[in-house]
């Protein structure tokens, strides 16, 4: 498994999510993290009803109330915790769930290193 830096804690802290790029399989894919109560979620940029970003490439992710993570095109509701889509057209579908690391208070994404 290789890292790759994809925030600190303190960039995460302010209730910011942090969008990065990374590759999977030789395809370039975006993927965002943030804190959820607390927690470091992370998770592919994409939602499970049609393939296009969550964020609309507005960077805004979350529900207004800041309960629940918001596709910008179809209305989906997503735990945040989970990525479980609670409501919209994909309801009962998951959010990708991208593996990460904390190491001295910086996230890094953990990826499967290709031969």
């Amino acid at each position: 498994m290789s890292e790759q830096r994809i925030a600190s804690l303190a960039e995460l802290s302010g209730g910011n999510a942090i969008v990065f790029t990374y590759k999977q399989d030789g395809i370039r894919r975006e993927g965002f993290a943030l804190l959820a109560n607390g927690k470091i979620v992370c998770y592919e940029n994409l939602c499970r009803h049609l393939p296009v970003k969550l964020d609309s490439g507005s960077r805004h992710f979350l529900t207004k109330s800041g309960c629940h993570i918001l596709c910008q095109s179809h209305g989906a509701l997503y735990q945040l915790e989970t990525g479980f889509c609670e409501r919209g057209p994909c309801a009962g579908a998951s959010l990708i769930a991208l593996p990460y690391c904390v190491k001295q208070e910086i996230v890094y994404l953990l990826i499967e290193d290709q031969i």
